[in-house]
């Protein structure tokens, strides 16, 4: 078999609704977690967030949250990430 017939063909893009993960990373403050709920929520249903973790830099300089969500459109992802992007208190979203 060659290389060609052996590769699996890729989906146009991403299928909608998923479950994605999104990491904000902000400078330790003991609000950080509603700060990244509330950003969250202002763009999601109740719903939607289906969980949060949390761990801290290991001199406790920063702090990242894993955020795993039921991603419903591209839109919204976009919005999204500039909305936790553009935030004054996070360092960096991936």
């Amino acid at each position: 078999m060659t290389e060609e017939e052996t590769m699996q063909p890729r989906p146009a893009g991403m299928q909608f609704p998923c479950i994605i993960d999104v990491k904000v990373f902000l400078i330790s403050r003991d609000n950080n977690l509603e700060l990244v709920r509330d950003v969250l929520l202002s763009n999601l249903p109740d719903e939607d967030l289906l969980e949060i973790s949390t761990r801290e830099s290991s001199k406790g300089k920063y702090q990242s949250y894993s955020c795993k969500i039921n991603a419903r459109e591209k839109q919204q992802i976009d919005e999204l990430f500039v909305k936790l992007s553009h935030h004054p208190e996070v360092v960096m979203v991936i």
